[in-house]
């Protein structure tokens, strides 16, 4: 199981001096205007652990291959479906409503081209609208994995929790 120890370890200390990468919250230009007290909450993953947890994803088979029906091959005892539509406030208000404390910490795993992140629920409700606006898959799960969301490209995001 995954310690926020071994991710604060292996996390770039410094992502606004060091990031040569684009990341789900943009480049270092719009990095530099998060405010202090957030960047405390946000994590950029090293390129090691980046490949670790894609490894990881990959080796639990935690997605099914049809993405449109990412957790059809789980036995979850709670399956919800959110269809995206213009309204990126109700998507917010959707995602504040799942109940996950503001506090735990997340994995946030784009499915390519951007380094994996790791960040409080709060963070993620934050800049829901940056980090969900790309047109590109995310896996996000906290370290229980009691839980994981899926939000699929073509704007539907799906919930399960155990």
């Amino acid at each position: 199981m995954f310690t926020l120890t071994f991710f604060k370890e292996n996390s770039e200390q410094n992502p606004l001096s060091k990031t040569p990468y684009w990341t789900l919250l943009g480049d270092e230009n719009d990095l530099e205007k998060i405010p202090a007290h957030h960047r405390e909450q946000l994590l950029f993953l090293n390129e090691k652990v980046s490949d670790f947890i894609y490894q990881y994803v990959e080796d639990l088979q935690i997605l099914n291959k049809d993405l449109w029906q990412p957790f059809d091959h789980f036995q979850f005892q709670h399956q919800e479906k959110y269809k995206l539509s213009s309204n990126k406030k109700a998507y917010k208000k959707w995602l504040y409503q799942r109940g996950i404390p503001f506090a735990d910490w997340i994995l946030v795993i784009p499915n390519f081209n951007v380094h994996p992140m790791l960040m409080t629920w709060k963070m993620l409700l934050n800049y829901a609208e940056d980090i969900f606006a790309m047109s590109d898959d995310l896996l996000i799960f906290d370290f229980s994995q009691t839980w994981f969301l899926f939000h699929y490209h073509e704007r539907e995001t799906t919930l399960i929790k155990r």
